[in-house]
């Protein structure tokens, strides 16, 4: 197997190390296998990465195809599905940052290409990425401004007693 495609070593136990078969405490949910718990867990941590289905598999101690059906039917989700949803949370927060450009909050959350994200953005959130940062802007409220009062901003903010 050539190097670039062995599993990222923080999916494997340390050199010596048994490996554990359950999911860090708090991050399984009620019901669910520990199996789909590991691959959440290593896929948030791995999300801006690039991400391959073996890997995934191997951090949650499956087969690539049991993976998939184990996940699917836990998630409601595909594997590829789940990814997206993933990184485009990801996405819709950083978008609340004016000062961060689309582009950057797609290069970040692990999209490979700009044109791939505009399209999963779409089919998961229902409308373009732009559209949807300035309808957010739009929806922020405002601070208040004192407008020549004579009350002080501080005075203005304090609550009663």
């Amino acid at each position: 197997m050539p190097a670039d495609r062995l599993p990222n070593p923080g999916c494997l136990p340390p050199a010596g190390a048994a490996p554990t078969l359950s999911p860090p405490p708090g991050l399984r949910r009620a019901g669910e296998r520990p199996a789909v718990a590991l691959a959440r867990a290593y896929l948030a941590e791995h999300q801006t990465e690039e991400v391959f289905l073996r890997d995934v598999a191997r951090a949650a101690r499956l087969s690539p195809f049991y993976f998939c059906k184990t996940f699917r039917r836990e998630t409601g989700l595909t594997f590829v599905d789940y990814l997206a949803r993933l990184r485009i949370e990801t996405v819709k927060a950083r978008l609340f940052n004016p000062h961060v450009r689309i582009s950057e909050a797609a290069y970040a959350s692990g999209f490979q290409s700009l044109s791939q994200f505009n399209r999963v953005f779409r089919r998961i959130v229902g409308e373009a990425p732009t559209r949807f940062r300035g309808r957010r802007q739009d929806e922020a409220p405002v601070p208040p401004v004192a407008h020549g009062n004579s009350v002080g901003a501080a005075e203005s903010q304090r609550l009663p007693a």
